[in-house]
């Protein structure tokens, strides 16, 4: 979260900065809902790397 802080300037805001200020203004279940589907995505795009290219390719 601090490297998200960082990265920030006018203007620009990134997805964990968004989520925090949602969470501080609303208390709803959007935060958690966008988190699984993070979760779910990067689990996602970890299969298909796996699966495309394998575990050896990754190790050279």
């Amino acid at each position: 979260m601090s490297i998200s802080i960082f990265l920030t300037g006018p203007g620009i805001s990134t997805l964990p900065i968004q989520i925090l200020a949602h969470m501080e203004q609303f208390f709803d279940p959007t935060v958690a809902s966008v988190s699984v589907l993070l979760m779910a995505l990067t689990v996602a795009v970890m299969a298909i790397v796996e699966r495309t290219l394998g575990l050896t390719f990754l190790a050279k």
